[in-house]
C-alpha cells in the first residue's frame, strides 16, 4: 500500500472559522483507517481498531489559530493538511447610547435612540411591543438609531443589544419616562386681581411634586422687582400629595404682578399670576382732631338752641319760686277792639265828558311866563 490517506473536515466544514468558544471540536473523515494522529506535533490517541472517522479537541484562546493535522495510515503512508485559521473571539462588541440618557423624563412621545457599536455587529431594541432592529446603521463608523413613539404618558424601558459576527452579545437597558403633563400649582386665599392697603402680604399654597418653583416680582418700586427666584417648598408627605410653599412680600403702591412658575423634571411648566394693586392708606388722625369735628360742632349748635326753650322756661320758674313777688312771665297784652268802619260819602255819577269842550280850553291861549330873574 503506498497510497496516502486522504483528509475531509466535517466540521466546522469550512476555513477560516469564527467561534467565541474556546472550547473546539474538529470532526475529520479519511479515505481509509488511521493508525496514527498528529495535531500540531501533538499525539492524540485513537481507539482500536483504527477508525477511518475521528475527532479532537483544543482550547483556545482568543485570536486566530493554524491547526496543523498529519495522519499516517497502517502501511506508514502519511497525509498532512491544515485546519485552520480558526478564530476565537470571546470579547463582546462595543455598545454606547448616547440619547437618550438613562432615567431621562422627556414631555415629547417620539423617543429617539442613538448610540455607537462596532462596525461589524447588529443592533437589535426590545421595546414593550417586541424586539426589532436598528433602522439606521452605518457600517463604517457603527452609529445606528431607532425611533419608537409611545401612545401614552409613563415610565418606558428598552433593551439595546449589540452582537457580533460569532454571536457575542452586549446589552444596555434604557429607562425613559414620558410625562406630557404640566404641573400644578395653586395660591390658596388670593384671587388673579387683589386689592389692599398692606405693605407686607402673604402668599401661600400648593404645587406639585417634583418641580422647581420660581418668582418674579414687577412692582411699582423697582428695588422690589424680583426675576426667577427660588421658592422654598415642603415636601413632607407622599410623593404624590404635593408640596406647600408659604412666603411674604412686601408690595409698593400702586400696580404689582406677582408670577409663579412651576416646571417639572421633563420641562413642563404651570404659570400663575397675581396682580395686587396697593392703594395708600388714609392719613393719620392727630391727637386732640377729628376729621368729624365740623359735623359735631354743627349738631352741638343744633341740640343747643333746640334745649334753648327748655332751660329758659327753668330757669325762670326758679327765679319766680325764689321771689314770689316777681313776676318774670311776659303779660298778656289787651284784646285790641275793632276799630269802627269810616262812613262813606253817598256816590254821585260823574258828568258826562264833553271832549269838544276839552279840546277848547285846551286851545286858550296861556299868559306869557316871566323872563328868569324878573319880578
Amino acid at each position: 500500500d503506498l497510497t496516502a490517506p486522504t483528509l475531509a473536515f466535517v466540521a466546522p466544514a469550512r476555513f477560516p472559522f469564527s467561534t467565541r468558544d474556546p472550547h473546539v471540536v474538529i470532526q475529520v473523515r479519511a479515505s481509509e483507517p488511521i493508525a496514527l494522529l498528529l495535531v500540531n506535533n501533538v499525539s492524540y490517541p485513537l481507539p482500536l481498531p483504527p477508525p477511518r472517522n475521528f475527532t479532537f479537541e483544543l482550547y483556545l484562546e482568543d485570536g486566530a489559530h493554524a491547526v496543523l493535522v498529519r495522519v499516517t495510515d497502517r502501511a506508514n503512508n502519511s497525509m498532512e493538511g491544515n485546519a485552520g485559521p480558526i478564530i476565537v473571539d470571546t470579547v463582546p462588541p462595543s455598545l454606547r447610547v448616547d440619547a437618550p440618557l438613562d432615567h431621562t423624563v422627556q414631555t415629547s412621545r417620539n423617543v429617539n435612540i442613538r448610540g455607537r457599536t462596532d462596525p461589524n455587529a447588529f443592533i437589535n431594541v426590545t421595546t414593550p411591543g417586541g424586539r426589532f432592529p436598528a433602522t439606521d446603521f452605518n457600517p463604517i463608523t457603527g452609529e445606528f438609531g431607532y425611533p419608537d413613539t409611545r401612545i401614552s404618558d409613563g415610565v418606558v424601558v428598552y433593551l439595546v443589544e449589540a452582537t457580533d459576527a460569532v454571536g457575542n452579545t452586549v446589552a444596555l437597558s434604557l429607562q425613559v419616562q414620558i410625562d406630557s403633563t404640566p404641573p400644578t400649582v395653586e395660591v390658596l386665599g388670593l384671587l388673579g386681581e387683589q386689592v389692599t392697603q398692606e405693605e407686607v402680604m402673604n402668599f401661600h399654597g400648593t404645587v406639585s411634586s417634583g418641580t422647581v418653583l420660581t418668582l418674579t416680582v414687577q412692582s411699582a418700586d423697582p428695588t422690589l422687582s424680583v426675576s426667577g427666584r427660588p421658592v422654598a417648598l415642603a415636601c413632607t408627605g407622599a410623593q404624590d400629595s404635593g408640596c406647600t410653599f408659604n412666603f411674604n412680600l412686601k408690595i409698593a403702591v400702586g400696580l404689582s404682578t406677582i408670577s409663579l412658575l412651576a416646571t417639572d423634571q421633563a420641562g413642563n411648566q404651570a404659570p400663575r399670576e397675581i396682580h395686587v394693586k396697593r392703594e395708600a392708606a388714609a392719613a393719620p388722625v392727630q391727637a386732640g382732631t377729628s376729621s368729624l369735628a365740623p359735623l359735631l360742632a354743627l349738631a352741638g349748635i343744633g341740640v343747643g338752641l333746640a334745649f334753648i326753650p327748655f332751660w329758659t322756661r327753668r330757669l325762670r320758674a326758679e327765679a319766680e319760686a325764689a321771689n314770689p313777688g316777681l313776676a318774670l312771665r311776659p303779660q298778656e297784652a289787651a284784646p285790641v277792639e275793632a276799630a269802627a268802619p269810616a262812613p262813606q260819602e253817598p256816590y254821585e255819577e260823574p258828568p258826562p265828558h264833553d271832549m269838544y269842550a276839552q279840546d277848547a280850553a285846551m286851545r286858550r291861549p296861556r299868559a306869557p311866563r316871566p323872563p328868569p330873574g324878573g319880578s
